[in-house]
């Protein structure tokens, strides 16, 4: 402030006297302040040549120049002559740069693009590319723009119920052996009726990969035979045109079960105790596997009977069922209370005492 007055007093013929005694009065400030710094006499003369250039500097530089002292006001440092240079260079270059016709066009050409490209980004569908989504053509694939129309989907079209999302589906002759684990399913589905236990009707739209949509006819319990284990699913889906019998892996993932591959060519699911629950191949990015066999899925309803007719008739041995049920097909189940019994039964006596 003090230099800002020194450097700029005009000394005029019929005011020496007065400029002068102004002259000094502010530079007796000017030695009461630099008396209190700490910064050296080096520093000091360039912060001192620094502050005239500034002070001469055409109207132009005004704004930018006080916006930069009030940085180092703030910043408690003092202006130096390579500061001051740099600030007018960036100032130039940025002028010289708005006043550039070619530049304002490139400008305006980026932002365009960089537009553009951000709205065709923000409309890409997900997945593997080229392919084309509805409202969207991908220019990457060979077919022409005017052949992706049949993708777009009918806005006005309302849909009765929110649809369950299947990642692997098909309208093709079914296999009724193998299983898909789906991460992308909702829900499990299968398309053989006989292994399930428990049906009851259901209509229920399905949407497949491809966007088009199918009925699921039945829903119920399902029971697959592996070959070291039953495994037991609810609130399944019967659709009896799928390709592929789908296992929604968020059903049947519990905490600590881990998933492990090899090689990215065979898959197994452990339990929390490192017990297999499933295994099979890795197949074009699909968990795979097989069931035990077809007759072992169509015997499920009847080992549920066999099971009943145990419990109900205080859980005698598969033979003497057999006797006792002469017409009814008893095949081999599971029942844990026989189980119990044989791990910690004690051998009868010979004889009985007869109530009295």
């Amino acid at each position: 402030m003090y230099l800002g007055k020194i450097f700029s007093t005009q000394l005029l013929d019929n005011q020496i006297k007065d400029n002068m005694s102004f002259i000094l009065e502010n530079t007796l400030h000017l030695f009461t302040l630099i008396s209190g710094l700490t910064i050296s006499p080096e520093d000091l003369i360039d912060s001192v040549i620094a502050m005239g250039v500034i002070i001469n500097l055409p109207e132009r530089f005004k704004t930018t120049m006080e916006v930069w002292l009030g940085k180092c006001k703030v910043e408690k440092t003092y202006p130096s002559l390579d500061d001051t240079w740099e600030v007018m260079r960036n100032f130039l270059q940025r002028d010289e740069n708005n006043h550039n016709p070619n530049n304002q066009a490139l400008i305006a050409s980026k932002t365009n693009s960089n537009t553009k490209q951000y709205h065709q980004q923000k409309r890409k569908p997900k997945g593997d590319y080229p392919k084309c989504a509805p409202g969207w053509h991908n220019p990457l694939t060979r077919h022409d723009k005017s052949e992706f129309n049949f993708l777009k989907r009918d806005k006005n079209k309302k849909r009765s119920q929110k649809p369950i999302k299947s990642l692997i589906a098909s309208t093709n002759k079914p296999n009724y052996n193998s299983i898909i684990l789906d991460l992308g399913a909702t829900t499990s589905m299968f398309n053989n009726p006989k292994i399930f236990t428990k049906i009851s009707k259901l209509t229920q739209t399905i949407e497949l990969a491809d966007g088009s949509t199918i009925l699921a006819s039945r829903t119920g319990t399902v029971r697959i035979k592996l070959s070291h284990c039953f495994l037991d699913l609810s609130d399944c889906l019967l659709v009896e045109n799928l390709l592929y019998n789908i296992i929604s892996l968020g059903q049947i993932l519990k905490p600590n079960y881990k998933l492990t591959s090899y090689k990215n060519k065979t898959f197994q699911l452990l339990d929390q105790n490192s017990n297999l629950i499933i295994k099979g191949s890795f197949e074009c990015g699909n968990f795979e596997f097989n069931t035990e066999n077809k007759r072992a899925l169509t015997t499920v309803s009847h080992s549920n009977q066999s099971l009943t007719l145990n419990q109900a008739t205080g859980h005698p041995s598969p033979e003497y069922l057999k006797k006792m049920f002469p017409k009814a097909n008893v095949q081999s189940f599971l029942c844990n209370s026989c189980n119990l019994c044989k791990i910690t039964k004690c051998p009868f006596k010979r004889s009985f005492p007869l109530p009295q």
